[in-house]
């Protein structure tokens, strides 16, 4: 979708999204020494069967973590990417947890 001959036949909306996900991989690996600088409380909320954000990020972040002050993992079975929408209260909790 990078290419004109592609993106222009995009709605905007997915046009936006071809953006961001063009750096993630660079930006992804720049962050990889910043995750133990990480001391505050931390929430994970996941979706088991997202097929664009992988459950197993949450185990990654388990494993980088590893000076949170406190780490709060919520795996939600059969929930897909769309977990911030349909699981919109239970995302609310975790981030008013941190204010």
């Amino acid at each position: 979708a990078d290419w004109w001959i592609v993106s222009w036949m995009l709605p905007p909306a997915l046009r936006v999204t071809n953006r961001e996900i063009l750096p993630l991989k660079a930006e992804l690996s720049a962050m990889l020494p910043l995750w133990p600088k990480i001391t505050q409380n931390v929430s994970v909320v996941q979706g088991e069967v997202d097929d664009l954000v992988p459950a197993a990020n949450a185990d990654f972040a388990r494993k980088q973590l590893v000076n949170a002050a406190a780490l709060n993992v919520v795996l939600i079975p059969k929930m897909n990417h769309f977990l911030p929408w349909k699981q919109y209260s239970l995302v609310k909790e975790e981030i008013l947890k941190h204010l």
